[in-house]
């Protein structure tokens, strides 16, 4: 639908002039007036997604104000934020104050939050004018007869912040008496006493020349003194912080004016860390140097009786102590030590028990983003324990770090007299669980078998021995993390004494007994004659721990003499492990009937001595010979002897790889995955890999596996320079091999795509024909 307007006696030109009004259409933009107090909460909630973002600052380069929702900051009391650029630090205007400890927000105000009183209500004068901390205060004419309605906490003046400055008009006794400069009546011409308050100077002022006296009217006005400063106080930086150093300097009106400076009542005194005599003409400055917590406090400057103060709030450079990570370290953890800075990138120095920390290859002390500093210790041992602090700029942070192995307790033995048949078991408990262990006998490690069970019970490690012998004597020990706890077991047989007749030589007729003792009470024991049980006319007498069959008026049955020769090994010679690869340590054991009996030990006839390689032991009836580091040409028949009576064994030692090195590929090419393996005979055993001679460590590119008993090396994405001789290392025994990474020339072969590359092809804007080596 259209309308039309017709304008009826209006020339051609007047109605041209009315279409141009009607098509202009006039837009007058106002300034931007940030929101007061009571509305700031709705303005930030209708314009931010976030309304704690939300400011509203003067902005300087355009001398009006700016609002926007990207940033919150806060300032110290008695300072407020204006953009000039950015955010930038301003006092508060000589009309309003923030007062201590109330902090200037972003996102509350745009000025100071409090106004300063006028005082001018009845009788009221303006007594000081404050600062940006402090609000003014007043005090009442006493000379237009005023006196305060509530007794200030001062005798001459109030703040009104904080109490009732309300003045009435006092009335004293008659027209000879005025009010004194301390609100007390007094006659005007006969008291002369001192007041202790500052007086107040009126003036006449004449309004006109032409007016009679009684026109005039009196005007109040403070004395004006002499002011010296052409600056207040500045702290430089404004942001003041441990460890720096700070400045405080105002300039004056006139050169080389002497002044003294305060300290919360105290004066100032040049020391090593403050300097207050350093003025250049018409400049003073007081300098702290490496500034401290401490030094916090009310500062002021005196020149002939004038004074300017501000206060000094110096903040920790810290944010947060030293803090340790894991909160209860133990050996093998990665530990981090770290803190957090109130700056960003902030040099720091590491120190351990008095001595600088450098970044090692277990150390990384550099490690430092933006505000935090963190000191990493990889595979933490036992002697990493100590005192650690960080210094910086001269403040420190302290902290005791306990690295504490994972053993909870010693182990112990069950049951705590153990004899040949019982079960044995030998346990600790470490801190935490799912650890893993190794269990050793004579520096041997145990193999699971039947009579030998390893077990984990949450974290309880425990090793049983079923059917324990005397032979099963020997030291063990539990290796967690390269820290190892051991104990000996020493099995007792069950007769501590053998068999004993009394008299020592029976004649018949007489009563015989025949004594045994045990090593353990309650055992129930057969008698037996030459293999049969004994007749039942025979009672054993048990006492104690001794076992006593008598025989009444013995019998001489046969008259002949029988001749038994006893053996002096009660066990055959035994190996551990039964089954010895190359590189164990080989144990030979056996056991003799009598302790300290001197024995030989051989191999294929040959007498060995004690050395690195064979080492004989002893202990009570027990026989060791121990084979270190054992190779295949360590096979033979060893033989101990004992009294002329040998005892031989044949000992074969199997190498333990099952096999020489593979490469896989077989032709290895640049940029394939290149693994190199082998099979090892032993279950749980350490490896260690090498490039020309030179360790290997896992990394990104080299990578170590273990699957089954299948060891395998990883080198992925392999280059040219990777081509050299690789050699794996199991208990002192190597195999190497050598690897050779072919280079692919232009236009011939592709390279092999990794799994990435494969996953991503579908997305590429190119066919598989475009990728080349």
């Amino acid at each position: 639908m259209r309308y039309f307007t017709h304008v009826t006696g209006v020339d051609s030109s007047n109605r041209m002039f009315f279409s141009l009004l009607i098509l202009v259409h006039v837009c007058v933009a106002f300034p931007l007036k940030c929101p007061e107090p009571a509305q700031w909460s709705f303005r930030a909630r209708g314009h931010c997604p976030d309304p704690s973002k939300y400011y509203c600052l003067k902005n300087d380069l355009i001398n009006g104000f700016s609002e926007n929702c990207i940033i919150f900051d806060f300032l110290q009391p008695g300072r407020k934020n204006v953009l000039r650029g950015g955010l930038d630090a301003d006092i508060c205007s000589s009309e309003r104050y923030q007062p201590w400890p109330i902090k200037f927000y972003t996102n509350v105000s745009t000025n100071c939050i409090f106004l300063k009183t006028a005082c001018n209500e009845e009788g009221q004068l303006l007594h000081g004018k404050g600062n940006r901390n402090t609000d003014t205060t007043c005090r009442c004419d006493y000379t237009g007869g005023y006196d305060f309605l509530i007794k200030p906490q001062n005798l001459w003046f109030c703040v009104p912040s904080e109490e009732d400055c309300s003045c009435y008009l006092k009335t004293c006794q008659d027209s000879r008496y005025v009010l004194s400069q301390d609100y007390e009546c007094i006659n005007s011409k006969k008291n002369i006493s001192m007041s202790q308050c500052n007086p107040i100077t009126k003036m006449r002022m004449h309004i006109e020349a032409n007016q009679s006296d009684t026109e005039h009217l009196r005007r109040r006005q403070n004395t004006s003194f002499l002011d010296y400063f052409s600056t207040g106080l500045i702290i430089y930086p404004k942001e003041q912080l441990a460890g720096e150093d700070i400045s405080i300097s105002c300039k004056m009106k006139r050169k080389n004016m002497p002044a003294t400076w305060y300290k919360d009542s105290n004066i100032v005194m040049s020391t090593g860390r403050m300097e207050c005599n350093d003025f250049k003409e018409q400049e003073h400055t007081l300098k702290i140097n490496k500034a401290e917590l401490s030094d916090s406090g009310d500062y002021w400057i005196d020149v002939k009786g004038v004074k300017r103060q501000i206060h000094l709030q110096v903040e920790d450079i810290f944010s947060t102590g030293l803090t340790i990570y894991p909160k209860e370290p133990l050996i093998g953890d990665d530990i981090s030590i770290c803190c957090k800075m109130k700056r960003k990138n902030m040099p720091a120095t590491w120190y351990k028990d008095s001595n600088i920390v450098m970044s090692t290859g277990r150390m990384e002390c550099n490690d430092f983003k933006e505000q935090e500093h963190t000191l990493k210790i990889n595979k933490a041992e036992l002697s990493d324990s100590g005192d650690y602090w960080i210094d910086v700029k001269g403040v420190k942070r302290q902290i005791h770090l306990q690295v504490e192995d994972h053993f909870s307790n010693d182990l112990t033995i069950q049951p705590k007299e153990p004899i040949e048949g019982n079960d044995i078991s030998i346990s600790c408990k470490v801190k935490r669980k799912n650890i893993s262990s190794v269990w050793y006998k004579n520096g041997i490690p145990v193999e699971g078998t039947p009579r030998m069970k390893f077990d984990v019970k949450g974290q309880k490690h425990i090793l049983t021995i079923h059917k324990a012998k005397v032979t099963d004597s020997n030291t063990y020990c539990i290796e967690i993390e390269g820290v190892k706890k051991e104990k000996y077991l020493g099995v007792e047989g069950y007769f501590s004494k053998g068999l004993k007749i009394s008299p020592k030589k029976p004649i018949e007729g007489n009563d015989i007994n025949i004594k045994c003792t045990l090593n353990k009470k309650d055992i129930a024991v057969i008698w037996k004659k030459n293999g049969n049980a004994i007749d039942k006319k025979l009672t054993p007498v048990v006492n104690d721990r001794k076992y006593i069959l008598k025989i009444p008026r013995a019998e001489y049955v046969k008259r002949e003499i029988k001749l038994d020769v006893k053996d002096y090994f009660s066990e055959v010679l035994t190996i551990t492990p039964e089954n010895p690869i190359a590189g164990n340590n080989i144990c030979i054991t056996c056991t003799v009937i009598r302790k300290n009996m001197s024995a030989t030990w051989s191999k294929d006839g040959v007498e060995l001595s004690s050395n690195d390689k064979f080492k004989s032991t002893a202990k009570k009836r027990i026989h060791t010979l121990t084979v270190t580091s054992a190779e295949p040409n360590d096979s033979g028949t060893y033989c101990i002897e004992v009294e002329n009576v040998k005892r031989q064994k044949e000992v074969k030692v199997e190498e333990g790889f099952s096999g020489g090195l593979t490469v896989e590929p077989k032709e290895p090419i640049e940029g394939n995955d290149i693994s190199i393996s082998c099979k090892i005979k032993g279950k749980n055993i350490s490896a260690a890999w090498f490039k020309g001679g030179v360790r290997l460590k896992p990394t990104d590119k080299i990578k170590y596996e273990v699957r089954d008993q299948i060891y395998t090396l990883t080198i992925c994405n392999a280059e040219l320079g990777d081509s050299d001789t690789y050699c794996i290392e199991v208990q002192g025994v190597r195999k190497q091999t050598d690897l050779h990474v072919k280079h692919v020339k232009e236009n011939k072969g592709r390279r092999k795509l990794t799994l990435n590359e494969k996953t991503d092809k579908q997305r590429w804007p190119f066919n598989e024909n475009t990728i080349q080596s």
